[in-house]
């Protein structure tokens, strides 16, 4: 998981690695149930997405603002509300193949 997320910080704008870190939390929350159909709860302060995605607090500001206006994701008060699952997918470059969940890494 550590060389997944040393390739996207590497590979990726900041809007891909915020749609990547996104992408991965709404996929583990979805393995415990704590995910809804269209997004999920994340008690995260701008300053904090920055840091998790390698950025400035003022440039999240600005992601967050821009996936908002594509339409892709909501990030408000708390709530993660996903728009376009395919477009945030994409946008992040995210397969959940490495997570151990439901892919072949899945623990029995």
């Amino acid at each position: 998981m550590h060389r997944e997320w040393i390739m996207k910080l590497e590979r990726l704008s900041a809007d891909g690695r915020l749609a990547h870190l996104v992408a991965e939390l709404w996929q583990r929350l979805d393995f415990v149930d704590l995910a809804s159909e269209n997004g999920f709860s994340l008690p995260l302060t701008q300053q904090e997405l920055a840091d998790a995605c390698g950025t400035t607090s003022i440039h999240m500001n600005r992601v967050v603002k821009k996936l908002r206006e594509t339409g892709v994701v909501d990030i408000s008060r708390g709530q993660v509300t996903v728009l376009n699952k395919k477009a945030l997918k994409a946008l992040g470059a995210f397969n959940p193949a490495y997570l151990y969940g439901q892919g072949p890494l899945k623990l029995t």
